[in-house]
């Protein structure tokens, strides 16, 4: 594709000693909000990915492309990050946005402030998305998620906070240009998300719950914010 990449050793939080776990992780913020603990796999995904912010802050780069080694690229993805440079550049001097650019699958976004991108994609404001394994994030955003982030206490898709927070701004391209390949099935990250002990809700939490998403949500809330789901494709 022409893509110059470099490989960046990536942290394996089930090898870290107790001691770097202490300094690089935020265990009593996590308690004291109610969290369930990170796995070390969550821990070492999230180290990463921090890790490669740094980097950007520390050489000053403009906009970088991050890519877990899972990724499937998509034949359109050169394409798109043309014209995610040219966009910065014909913005620079203007208020500096934190802005992350989510190359993969989202699973909602709102159908409001939508911008052209090229003839057959667009940019859309996303309002549910997880996984990280391909997005553009800029200097500025950088910055933010080093802030924000570090010591960790949450997880590296955790978009939907940084989003509903205002911490960045967080876009998806529609259609999406990067998927997983088999690797994906190797995580297991997923696993040990799935074995955690997860809250209980008493009948009165479930009857409002089932209410809101059912009947609220559908009729007011979702018209109103003009909330979509894509198809996932691929």
């Amino acid at each position: 594709m022409g893509l110059v990449l470099e490989v960046v050793e990536a942290c394996n939080g089930r090898e870290m000693a107790a001691e770097h776990l202490e300094a690089r992780v935020a265990f009593a913020k996590r308690l004291t909000l109610g969290l369930t603990p990170l796995s070390l796999g969550e821990i070492g995904c999230a180290l990463s990915h921090i890790g490669v912010y740094q980097r950007i802050v520390d050489e000053q780069i403009p906009q970088a492309l991050i890519l877990e080694d899972d990724a499937q690229l998509g034949c359109e993805l050169p394409a798109i990050l043309g014209h995610l440079e040219t966009w910065r550049r014909q913005e620079a001097g203007q208020a500096d946005e934190a802005s992350v650019h989510l190359l993969s699958y989202v699973r909602k976004y709102t159908g409001w402030g939508k911008r052209r991108l090229s003839a057959r994609h667009e940019r859309v404001r996303v309002v549910n998305a997880v996984y990280t394994h391909g997005y553009v994030i800029n200097l500025p955003a950088a910055k933010a998620l080093l802030e924000q982030l570090y010591p960790v206490w949450q997880v590296a898709d955790c978009w939907d906070y940084l989003q509903r927070k205002q911490i960045v701004n967080v876009y998806g391209i529609l259609p999406y240009c990067i998927g997983q390949s088999q690797l994906a099935r190797q995580s297991s990250i997923e696993s040990e998300r799935a074995s955690k002990p997860k809250f209980r809700r008493t009948v009165f939490e479930l009857c409002r719950h089932y209410l809101y998403r059912k009947f609220f949500y559908q009729l007011s809330i979702r018209p109103l914010l003009r909330h979509r789901k894509p198809r996932q494709t691929w």
